[in-house]
């Protein structure tokens, strides 16, 4: 079976080329955009034989004439699954390779630390290239059976659109979006129905316990801290019944 390599798209041509080349990369399935941005390097990746656009005709057509039935390929839980870039301590990036049993060891313990299920309403703007964003919000939400709401691209006013509009009840953020939803002025904030939203999560860096603090009171919810590594997914987390600002709660690995 085959492996997906996700790669940020915040990156440039350059170094996409040399991440593709990295993984052997055989179809590339991305956006006109992207692949416009990337036509330079293109040519330069050996195994790369198609580029697939999500927004293009041939996309649409293959889609569309495909049987609506499982393809029915083996999978071991200790096959690869994919592959995620991380630039780690050294500044250099390199691939992480996760097996399906890996991504899917965590994202239950995250579900039951916050109680997320069916009746949720999760809105996300964190990446899916980040293992965070994938596995923890995407994957832990789907087994779940909760709704995704997917913001492309992060601002306080976004989110609080999304949340009154959509009913959110969960947000999952890095603390830089944190951060800048605790220092908004409560005349804003008042201004949204946020009265569904009831806890927020939050990984990839340390978190400020004064600002958490400050988010907790402006939103009336509770805030879960996470812990963990792109090489090996969650390793310790604050829960509803477990929480204290400033920790990452005891570790559950």
């Amino acid at each position: 079976c085959g492996v997906a390599v996700l790669l940020s798209s915040m990156l440039k041509a350059p170094e996409l080329g040399s991440l593709l080349r990295d993984s052997d990369a055989k179809i590339l399935i991305t956006e006109r955009g992207f692949s416009q941005m990337l036509s330079p390097v293109l040519p330069d990746i050996p195994l790369l034989k198609r580029v697939l656009e999500l927004d293009g005709d041939f996309y649409k057509t293959m889609v569309t004439g495909s049987p609506a039935v499982s393809p029915g390929v083996a999978i071991d839980d200790k096959d690869a699954a994919a592959i995620i870039y991380t630039s780690g301590v050294l500044g250099r990036q390199k691939g992480v390779v996760h097996t399906h049993a890996s991504f899917m060891g965590t994202p239950d313990i995250v579900s039951a630390g916050i109680r997320r299920g069916r009746e949720d309403v999760v809105i996300d703007p964190v990446p899916f290239f980040y293992l965070f964003g994938l596995s923890e919000v995407l994957f832990g939400s789907i087994i779940e059976g909760a709704t995704v709401v997917i913001i492309p691209h992060f601002t306080p006013r976004a989110v609080l659109e999304a949340i009154e509009r959509e009913g959110g009840s969960i947000f999952f953020g890095v603390p830089a979006m944190h951060n800048a939803l605790a220092m908004l002025r409560n005349e804003v904030i008042k201004k949204y129905d946020i009265s569904s939203l009831r806890v927020a999560s939050t990984a990839g860096a340390k978190s400020s316990p004064r600002l958490m603090k400050m988010l907790e009171d402006k939103f009336n919810l509770t805030l879960c801290e996470t812990y963990g590594l792109s090489e090996l997914s969650v390793v310790s987390m604050s829960t509803l019944d477990n929480h204290k600002l400033g920790t990452v709660g005891k570790p559950i690995c």
